[in-house]
């Protein structure tokens, strides 16, 4: 059974990302889990507008930055600023690179074998 304490993964995506000084930084897109099956970093999407462009960047999870807003609404609190947010490395996946290494190989040309006729 799920404790107080404890939050599902599916309770921090989406959640609106603000700093300190209360200023909307992006929101919860995904968690990284490390090889030690602990929520390393939280991926937060930045930038874009309503979601499309946005870049994943990632954070160091810490469970004390949830908070709430003045209406109420969890939230997840940064002590850093936006623009510094903004400015980090686009976070890229595994399978990303793989799918970007893959689109990157030369199309297979056509084959100039001669056809069997019977």
């Amino acid at each position: 059974m799920q404790q107080g304490n404890e939050r599902l993964g599916s309770e921090l995506k989406g959640l609106s990302v603000k700093n300190s000084a209360d200023e909307t930084i992006g929101s919860i897109s995904d968690l990284v889990i490390g090889a030690d099956g602990k929520v390393s970093a939280l991926l937060i999407g930045v930038g874009g507008f309503l979601g499309i462009g946005a870049s994943d960047v990632a954070v160091p999870f810490e469970p004390a930055n949830l908070s709430a807003d003045s209406n109420g609404s969890r939230i997840y609190k940064l002590n850093v600023s936006r623009e510094t947010v903004e400015k980090a490395p686009k976070y890229v996946s595994v399978k990303a690179k793989s799918d970007a290494e893959k689109a990157r190989q030369p199309a297979p040309g056509p084959t100039n074998k001669p056809s069997k006729s019977q």
